[in-house]
């Protein structure tokens, strides 16, 4: 169709991408001659003996970890396969903000589960609780103090899990953070954020005594038909980054120190601990000066109020004066106005409620009803009103408010699912 989706990616293919996935439009070879399925010369992914499994121990060794699992569905597929992992040793307390995709595999797998806002050395764990769920780093590159929580899961005798989807490259960079995988049990890694992997390329790196049940979660979890031409993508990014990565990422981030001493005053850099992660602000509406950049030629990850999220890596960090360039001929947007989110706070671990049965109904009659799943805004996933939250009408106005409305999560077509 020529209005349809590939002539919308087509028509917009000239444009400089800084979203995922990480490779930009530039992969290595043929895609087409990677999409095959098991045969007799490739192998299997779920019981992967020889290419998959060379491929898993060395990506194992990339990042310290002693084994690891690949997925083609995503940073949420390995999501699942961790809370599988642990779910039986008893409760998980999700500490600070979390992707829906943890509170979706926490609800259809009937786990037991709590959240708490923000950790601390002091923070009270209910005694059932036997998981720690963190997301380091987040969708702008801030890291959690890993080690910190790590020292205090170890005293604690509790499992620490990590939502790491945007830190596959820490490993390949010696000024980059230290990866999750040195410090936490389970670590996700979504490969297509921060590398140059199709979308759906994932792992989960795990501690030896993990493993079997990792590898009964991915067999009960995943496809049985991974795309093949993801999984070719993950071989031939790995085989590449593991030689050349600290190379890449210095130009990097050479790249972006040297590019941002030439941004005007009205537009700053934020600081943060993933310097590749570049997080534009400024006195302008984000949706503005995403939309401005967009008819200029360059594509964001993501905007979150005045913020303007970019991800510079090895395949577009070339663009990066240009961008900037188009940065600072921006003039007369709209002004960001500051708006409260009615988030719930979670000052002490505060228990989800996974009710079994939902309906539909229109967001407009939700008031006072209790939410069936999280409810938020995508980018970055982080959940406005919790499972089992009362909606209330400071919800209601955000939920309906039109600057929102492309990017709300939990809702389907005008409608919310709460409990019966």
């Amino acid at each position: 169709m020529k209005d349809g989706l590939i002539g919308v990616i087509r028509k917009n293919a000239d444009k400089v991408r800084f979203h995922t996935p990480s490779h930009a439009g530039r992969l290595y070879g043929n895609i087409a001659e990677w999409d095959v399925t098991e045969l007799n010369y490739t192998d299997n992914l779920l019981s992967p003996s020889s290419y998959l499994s060379a491929l898993e121990k060395n990506i194992a060794s990339a990042y310290g970890a002693e084994a690891c699992f690949i997925s083609a569905q995503g940073a949420t597929g390995s999501v699942f396969q961790a809370v599988f992992a642990t779910k039986n040793d008893g409760a998980f307390l999700v500490v600070g903000k979390a992707h829906c995709s943890v509170f979706n595999a926490l609800r259809v797998l009937g786990c037991k589960a709590r959240h708490v806002d923000s950790f601390s050395a002091d923070m009270l764990v209910p005694a059932d609780v036997k998981t720690i769920i963190v997301t380091s780093p987040d969708y702008f590159g801030n890291v959690l103090p890993l080690s910190d929580i790590s020292d205090f899961a170890k005293i604690k005798g509790l499992t620490l899990i990590v939502d790491s989807s945007h830190g596959a490259h820490f490993a390949f960079s010696d000024k980059l953070p230290v990866s999750a995988s040195e410090l936490a049990d389970l670590v996700i890694f979504g490969l297509h954020k921060t590398l140059p992997v199709m979308t759906g390329g994932s792992v989960l790196c795990v501690r030896e005594k993990f493993r079997e049940k990792c590898v009964i979660a991915r067999k009960l979890l995943h496809s049985t038909s991974p795309s093949f031409a993801v999984l070719c993508s993950i071989e031939k990014a790995f085989d590449d980054y593991t030689k050349n990565g600290n190379k890449y990422y210095d130009n990097v981030i050479r790249e972006i120190e040297n590019s941002k001493k030439g941004l005007k005053d009205k537009f700053r850099v934020k600081n943060t601990d993933d310097v590749t992660r570049l997080v534009l602000t400024s006195e302008y509406d984000g949706k503005a000066v995403e939309k401005a950049l967009f008819e200029r030629g360059f594509v964001a990850e993501c905007v979150s109020g005045s913020d303007v999220v970019f991800i510079v890596n090895p395949n577009n960090f070339r663009y990066l004066k240009k961008l900037l360039k188009a940065v600072n001929g921006l003039n007369g947007l709209p002004l960001y106005e500051e708006r409260n989110f009615p988030c719930k706070a979670h000052a002490e671990p505060v228990g989800l409620y996974f009710g079994e049965e939902a309906e539909g109904i229109d967001v407009a009659l939700s008031v006072g009803r209790r939410a069936f799943c999280e409810v938020g805004f995508y980018p970055p996933g982080v959940p406005l009103i919790y499972s089992g939250d009362v909606i209330t009408d400071e919800h209601l106005a955000v939920l309906t408010d039109e600057k929102f409305r492309n990017n709300v999560f939990g809702l389907d077509r005008g409608k919310i699912f709460v409990l019966k």
